[in-house]
C-alpha cells in the first residue's frame, strides 16, 4: 500500500479546477487521487453556467469532475434554487443527482422529491419518492415523475395525478403525460 499524499490547508482557501472555484476554510487534497475534502463548510461558483452552490460538508474529484455535497446544500442560479440533504454533481454533464428530501424553487415552479436527477443543460429532470411538480396552476404528482421544461412536456408513473387549481380538477391513473404546448394530457 503506498502511503498516500495529503495536502491539508487552513484559512481562505481557494481551489480552482477549469472554471469551477471552490472557496472554504479548510481542506485536504490528495495529490495522489485528486480529490479534495471539506468538513468546514464551502462555496462552489461556476462561471460558466452562473451556479453558487454552498454546504457544510463535501468532496470533488478532478478526474471525474463529480462533487459531492452533503448537509445543508443550496444550489443557487438566475432562474432556480435547490435546497436537499445530499446532492451530487456531475461538472462534465452539468447533472445534479438528488439523494434526500429536495426541494427545488424557480419562477413559477416548485419540485418537492426524495431521488431524482436534473440535467441543466438540457432542462430535463426524473423525480421519484413523493415526487411533485407544480408549475403554475397545474400540479404534476407520481411516484416518478419525469419533466422537460424546456417543451413543456412530463410523463408520470404509478399512482400519479395531474391537477389544475384554476381548472378545480383532478385526473388520476398509473400511468400519464402531459404536454403544456398543446394543453392536451393522457391518464390510463
Amino acid at each position: 500500500e503506498r502511503d498516500q499524499q495529503l495536502v491539508t490547508l487552513q484559512e481562505n482557501i481557494y481551489f480552482s479546477d477549469k472554471e469551477l472555484w471552490l472557496q472554504t476554510e479548510a481542506l485536504t487534497y490528495n495529490l495522489e487521487t485528486g480529490i479534495a475534502r471539506y468538513l468546514t463548510g464551502a462555496t462552489i461558483t461556476s462561471q460558466e453556467n452562473n451556479n453558487r452552490l454552498s454546504s457544510q460538508a463535501g468532496y470533488y474529484d478532478a478526474e471525474s469532475e463529480f462533487f459531492h455535497f452533503q448537509k445543508d446544500v443550496v444550489l443557487r442560479n438566475p432562474k432556480y434554487t435547490v435546497y436537499s440533504d445530499t446532492l451530487k454533481y456531475s461538472g462534465a454533464s452539468e447533472t445534479a443527482y438528488f439523494h434526500g428530501p429536495t426541494r427545488i424553487v424557480a419562477d413559477d415552479a416548485l419540485i418537492l422529491c426524495t431521488r431524482g436527477w436534473y440535467n441543466t443543460r438540457a432542462d430535463q429532470c426524473q423525480f421519484s419518492e413523493g415526487a411533485t411538480i407544480r408549475n403554475g396552476s397545474t400540479v404534476l404528482q407520481g411516484d416518478s415523475v419525469f419533466y422537460n421544461a424546456a417543451t413543456g412536456y412530463g410523463e408520470l408513473f404509478c399512482d400519479i395525478s395531474i391537477r389544475d387549481t384554476t381548472g378545480n380538477y383532478i385526473v388520476s391513473g398509473d400511468y400519464g403525460w402531459l404536454d403544456e404546448a398543446s394543453g392536451k394530457s393522457l391518464v390510463t
